[in-house]
């Protein structure tokens, strides 16, 4: 019986043709894994989690604050708008950093960076024109400006805040692997490796 020869580096037999479906399959399955598991710093999830995390708060805050007014009788409370953002941040970030353990170290946790220098920034701009900042942080039937302004602008801020936290207790609950990809982490300097068959 004759042996059939197999082409170095791809574990197929001499003659055969990979299929181009199944050579993309493998490379999607890898780049998701390289996503997920790698350690280091993920530019493109950096750009993400900045640009979309804030925003992204919005639909579902808003979302969360009116099912809760309904269930508790309420109209325009600026305490169930402000658990309902900071909930859904919270959660987002948990769940991020949950399934994309370099969330943390992808600047998940200077996520409430900007957004907190533009409200601050607002802060200033309203004190400047009117000392009145009451409409930025809470908002009052009869003045849709300071709802949209609290909707677009303030909660959204407090959502980065928590979604950052999010990531934070997510991180640490996991046992800090983000940086390491799971691995056990290096030996203090000076101890040097673990002889062979030796644990700590």
């Amino acid at each position: 019986m004759r042996a059939r020869s197999i082409r170095p580096g791809t574990g197929s037999p001499a003659g055969t043709v990979e299929r181009p479906s199944s050579k993309l399959f493998a490379e999607g399955r890898l780049m998701v894994k390289y996503a997920t598991r790698t350690s280091g710093l993920s530019g493109v999830l950096f750009a993400l989690q900045l640009c979309l995390a804030p925003p992204f708060s919005i639909p579902f805050g808003l979302l969360t604050g009116i099912v809760v007014d309904r269930l508790l009788g309420l109209t325009h409370s600026n305490l169930v708008n402000y658990g309902s953002f900071g909930l859904v941040g919270f959660c987002l970030g948990y769940a991020v950093q949950t399934g994309l353990p370099r969330a943390y170290i992808s600047g998940g946790r200077w996520v409430w960076v900007w957004p907190m220098c533009l409200l601050a920034l607002s802060v200033v701009d309203e004190l400047k024109e009117s000392h009145n900042v009451f409409e930025i942080f809470a908002d009052r039937p009869g003045n849709p400006g300071g709802a949209m302004v609290q909707a677009f602008l303030t909660l959204p801020a407090v959502a980065s805040c928590l979604y950052s936290l999010g990531i934070i207790v997510a991180n640490r609950r996991s046992g800090g692997k983000s940086a390491t990809d799971g691995r056990t982490p290096a030996r203090k300097s000076g101890q040097g490796p673990l002889p062979p068959g030796r644990t700590r």
